[in-house]
């Protein structure tokens, strides 16, 4: 039996993940509701299939939102170690 809040890792503190991959697969309910209960193996296929390119798409949109806040936390750490240097305070009592 499938329970979104039994599978480690899946939105389980919000359900934010959960309700994302729902949302991001509505599209497919007409489309699989139109094709007999035969069909089942085939349902499984495309949904393997477009869970397989969303979980791609994922990856790369979460490795340019990396890079995007790592790059925005060098800025401000040298921002922070700039203002730092004006306070003349040693860097042991920091």
């Amino acid at each position: 039996l499938y329970h979104p809040h039994k599978c480690f890792g899946f939105g389980l503190s919000d359900c934010e993940g959960c309700e994302h991959l729902w949302s991001s697969l509505k599209f497919l309910i007409h489309i699989l509701l139109h094709v007999s209960g035969v069909h089942h193996h085939q349902h499984l296929f495309v949904l393997e299939n477009q869970i397989h390119h969303l979980d791609e798409k994922l990856s790369v949109n979460f490795s340019q939102w990396l890079s995007k806040k790592w790059a925005l936390c060098q800025q401000k750490k040298v921002v922070a170690e700039e203002a730092l240097g004006q306070l003349e305070v040693d860097e042991g009592i920091l």
